[in-house]
């Protein structure tokens, strides 16, 4: 934030009662001001002007441009090594003490991974902002509207590795395969069909997994599985891509939808529309990018090797299941490895069931009143108003704003995130453990995702989450991959029934229950 000239300097967090809290502390500002417009003077300060100048040389330089670049060829890469690096230790090669010490240089990883993850959250979201606050402003199209000439423009939302997806789905149909060939059989073992068949097809699914077995699915947690203990949504996704290499299609809209709206634009800032939306453009990827290449994947590769610490305290009679060990903390999986004392089976129990039965709907949203909205554009000095408004933008849209009122007990409304009308079955996935019940063409109802969902995508006809806004992960993955998408709902998960038959209308914002 201070390299951009953001005068929101960082959340503080804390967790209660197993909940993450966080509040934006604001730079210059004492944590026990009072309410109200800032006093005579403030904006005057030495710190305060000279992190206002940096915002003004952050826009004037691009600097995003600069970050973007540094993520391409230093910090993605050393993630990718990372990662790789730790993916090709053997795990059962290992002494009891060597796992101990493989679990520190996964958690250190964690650690470091998260950390490049949020140092790239500011350039990832300012030029998308600037774009959506000019443009909006200019024409009084929706932001999804706007958000929809983003199209495109971010690979890595349609999927961990979905050009190695595509590949293998092309050698597998080559190859004369058919999701009809395998009706009946496990997931797994269709798995290692594909990979006992002769030439490319073997190797096409070996890159495929080599890349996904360990991405989350779901989620930011241990908690949560990888790909490869959901072998079902692996095989139903190759299979989904194999099918849609029969039905191309061609998106010749997007010139169109660009010049309608540049149209709209005032002739006099029509030069500054185009610059915005390639800027917009330019940099969106590194939203999912920063997520994919960094702890997604160590997130994976930590729950690998505590479920192999697990698996060798349940064979010495210490754990009284392997996957227990995930709600042990660090220093307690370390003590148990190690022969000392760790958390009694009464305690990781009473852990797993509160992981697996509390939602954030079981806590109110705010500890104390809720806080002020932010005070109005004209309040700042006019050095930082463009800072501040790209920020608004962005930021405004990824989270909660309040949906619009429901007319009909059959219709939840929402934020029109992603065009187009479809009906579909509804599925309601509240966890990983779901995943298994998609079926090609579903409805996904959830409450929110994360970039580790890209991995189910492929099967899904539409999106519709309770959380989120028209920035939020999956608005932009249902963008991507061109299905409706409505998120923002506040209520769908506890007001459509899961299987019910709804229908999603991504213009108006909309679903309903039709059987």
């Amino acid at each position: 934030t201070e390299r951009y000239g953001v005068l929101m300097s960082h959340p503080k967090s804390a967790i209660i009662h197993g909940f993450y809290y966080s509040k934006i502390v604001l730079f210059g500002v004492p944590e026990d001001a009072l309410p109200g417009p800032p006093p005579d003077g403030f904006f005057e300060q030495p710190e305060l002007l000279a992190r206002i100048a940096n915002g003004t040389k952050a826009i004037e330089n691009k600097l995003w441009r600069e970050d973007l670049k540094r993520w391409d060829k230093e910090v993605k890469p050393d993630s990718i090594r990372r990662n790789q690096q730790i993916q090709a230790v053997n795990l059962e090669a290992l002494t009891t003490t060597e796992l101990a010490d493989h679990l520190v240089v996964c958690f250190e990883n964690l650690q470091e991974l998260w950390y490049r993850h949020h140092i790239f959250t500011i350039p990832s979201i300012f030029p998308t902002g600037m774009y959506l606050g000019s443009v909006c402003a200019w024409t009084g199209i929706s932001v999804g509207e706007a958000l929809g000439l983003l199209k495109g423009s971010s690979p890595v939302s349609l999927g961990v590795a979905y050009k190695e997806l595509c590949e293998l789905a092309t050698q597998l149909k080559q190859a004369g395969v058919s999701a009809e060939q395998f009706e009946g059989q496990p997931a797994k073992s269709i798995l290692q069909s594909f990979q006992q068949m002769p030439g490319p097809v073997a190797l096409a699914v070996d890159k495929y997994l080599q890349l996904i077995s360990y991405q989350l699915t779901s989620g930011y947690d241990i908690t949560e599985q990888f790909a490869l203990e959901t072998p079902e949504v692996l095989v139903a996704g190759i299979f989904s891509v194999m099918k849609s290499l029969d039905q191309p299609e061609v998106d010749d809209t997007a010139e169109q939808q660009r010049i309608a709206i540049r149209n709209k634009v005032p002739g006099e800032h029509q030069a500054e529309f185009d610059e915005l939306l390639e800027e917009a453009r330019y940099t969106n990827r590194l939203r999912d990018e920063r997520g994919v290449y960094n702890e997604g994947k160590a997130f994976g590769l930590s729950r690998r090797a505590i479920l192999e610490a697990g698996k060798r305290l349940h064979a010495d009679g210490r754990l009284y299941k392997a996957d227990a060990l995930v709600h042990a903390s660090h220093d307690e999986m370390l003590n148990m490895l190690r022969g000392e004392t760790g958390p009694s089976e009464i305690e990781l129990k009473q852990r797993e069931d509160w992981s697996s039965s509390a939602t954030c709907d079981d806590v109110p949203p705010f500890l104390g009143p809720p806080p002020e909205a932010p005070p109005p554009l004209e309040a700042f000095p006019p050095d930082a108003r463009p800072t501040q408004a790209a920020i608004g933008a962005a930021f405004g849209n990824v989270f909660d704003a309040p949906a619009s009122e429901e007319e009909d007990e059959n219709i939840v409304s929402g934020f029109p995130a992603s065009p187009g009308i479809y009906e579909g079955i509804a599925r309601l996935i509240k966890s990983p453990s779901d995943f298994h019940r998609l079926q090609q063409g579903d409805v996904l109802i959830s409450k929110s995702t994360s970039a580790s969902f890209n991995v189910v995508m492929p099967l899904l006809g539409a999106v519709v989450t309770d959380r989120g806004g028209q920035l939020s992960h999956a608005a932009i993955v249902a963008r991507e991959y061109g299905i409706p998408g409505v998120v923002g709902s506040r209520t769908a998960t506890t007001s459509i029934t899961d299987g019910a038959k709804v229908r999603i209308d991504g213009d108006a914002g909309t679903v309903e229950m039709i059987a």
